[in-house]
Formats: C-alpha cells, structure tokens, sequence
C-alpha cells in the first residue's frame, strides 16, 4: 500500500525548524530594519529530469568470481526528477522545498528496487534568513545541499541511495566578518531513511554495508573561508562527526565512534595562470567499544 508520511507526529522537527525561524528572524531585527511581511510571497517554481544511461560487464571484484557482479552484463537507464519551488516572502526571508524521483528501466540485467514508480522524496525543505544583525549574518535551516571545499569532507549526506540526493538535515549560520573572512557555523543531524515520503521504499541512506544498518550521523563544527590576500585564498576548520551503533549484514551491532577533524585548505594562485589545491587534516577520535582512531 502506498503511504503517505509527510507532517506526522514524528515530523515535528521540521515545524519547529520554521516556528523557530521566524523567532530568529523577529529577534535579529531589533535594532535595525524591521523585517516586513508581503501579503503576497513571490513564488518561483521549475524543475529537471536526468537521464543517466549505464552499462558494465565483467566486473572484477574479490566477493564475486569473473563475469556475474551484479548478475553479469548490466545495461540500464535512470531517470531522476525533481520540482522545486521557492517562496520569498521579503528580500531577507525565503522558502525552498524540492521533491525528487527517481526509477531504473534495465535493458539487460535487472533490479526491482528501483522499478517505476519508486518512490517521491523531499530532499530539500529549507527556510533562508538573509541580512540579519544589520546584514552580517545569514542563517539557512532545514534540509539542504551542503559542499565545501572539494568535497573530501562534506559533501554527501545520503551516500546509500546513490546519486539521487545528496542533502543533510542541518542549521547553517554565515557571519559576514571584516578582511573578506566568512565563518559558517554547522549542526547536522542525518537519519537512517527519508521521514518525508509518499511511496515509502525504506531504503537506507546512511551506513557501512548494503544492508539496512539504522546509522544516525550527527555533528557540526566551524568552517572559515577567506580571500582577503590575493592570489592565496585558504580555508580553515574544525568538525566533529558522530556515528550512532549500527547493525551489519549479518545483523551484528557494531559499535558507532566520534570523529574530529582539524584541517586547512589553501588555493594559490600566480599571474602566469597556474593555481594549486592543497589541503590537509588531521583525524582523531574513538570508537563505542574504546579503540582510538587516528588519520
């Protein structure tokens, strides 16, 4: 049967994100322009679809013997497509929501997981407060894209399902400081499925193996971006990541960790039109059953 989960009692979060936007943005205004309300929002709608198509055979791993990964030769095609639709109620506060499907039609091969209709998802369902404390501080919450840097460490929020989403559950706030120097501060918080549905397949987003491993990830931390000296623009942070227990395949529960990085990026730059990416980090922590983690 096909069930629809969208503002249930387990989505509370998700109102709470907006309720508690709005007394952000009443709160940040004192003292300097109001933040007035249209009686009509100026609403911005469109779309896309992807069509990606697939083909591999014989494909060496060490699982499986020569010639039969995934059932031997795979020809398939995937169709990914997503609504969105932006509200901006004034020139500081908006509202993004996108609705995302995508299903598989296999030529040769086959994998009824992903048959049509599949299933629709909400990937993104933010609300932006822009200007804020007289225009230095941005602040976007709910569920969104984030990328940094070239993607080492933030990039995907839901690996398992492929390249359909890639979102995080999070709160970012920008503050705009002096010597062209950004610092966003992150809080996120990725659970096992997508709690916003209709069609529910109960596909796993997060975790270390093909199986439904119910992994939470949560964290946050502090992401500083400056440009000011020319030709050197670096980056500099510090994040903290937290994997909840989670169950393998062969339905042992495996124990979760903590994670801290602490890295910097640097993109030189020379007249002569060459430039670099350097990064480095350092990753330290622990795991639930107290082993060390060092990286």
């Amino acid at each position: 049967m096909t069930t629809m989960t969208i503002l249930t009692t387990r989505h509370r979060k998700y109102l709470l994100y907006l309720a508690s936007a709005w007394l952000l943005a009443g709160w940040t205004a004192a003292g300097s322009e109001p933040l007035a309300l249209r009686t009509t929002a100026d609403v911005e709608w469109g779309g896309d679809i992807r069509i990606r198509q697939v083909m591999f055979d014989d494909i060496l791993i060490v699982a499986d013997p020569p010639g039969v990964t995934r059932g031997g030769r795979n020809h398939f095609f995937r169709f990914l497509t997503r609504i969105w639709t932006q509200w901006d109620f004034t020139e500081q506060v908006t509202l993004y929501s996108r609705v995302v499907n995508e299903w598989r039609h296999y030529e040769k091969g086959s994998d009824p997981n992903w048959d049509w209709p599949d299933e629709a998802i909400v990937d993104a369902l933010y609300l932006d407060l822009n200007g804020l404390l007289d225009g230095r501080l941005d602040a976007r919450l709910g569920r969104q894209d984030l990328i940094y840097g070239t993607g080492k460490l933030i990039l995907e929020g839901t690996p398992k399902d492929g390249s359909r989403t890639i979102y995080h559950d999070a709160i970012r706030l920008r503050l705009h400081a002096p010597a062209s120097t950004t610092v966003d501060l992150l809080g996120i918080y990725n659970q096992p499925e997508n709690q916003l549905a209709i069609g529910s397949e109960n596909r796993d987003l997060t975790g270390n193996d093909p199986a439904f491993n119910d992994m939470t990830e949560s964290g946050g931390g502090v992401y500083l971006m400056n440009d000011h000296l020319a030709g050197l623009p670096f980056e500099a942070y510090y994040l903290y990541k937290r994997e909840s227990s989670w169950i393998d395949r062969a339905g042992t529960n495996q124990p979760g960790r903590n994670v801290h990085t602490v890295g910097t990026r640097w993109m030189p730059e020379t007249e002569f039109g060459l430039s670099a990416n350097i990064e480095v980090a350092r990753q330290f922590g622990e795991t639930g059953a107290g082993a060390d983690l060092e990286g």
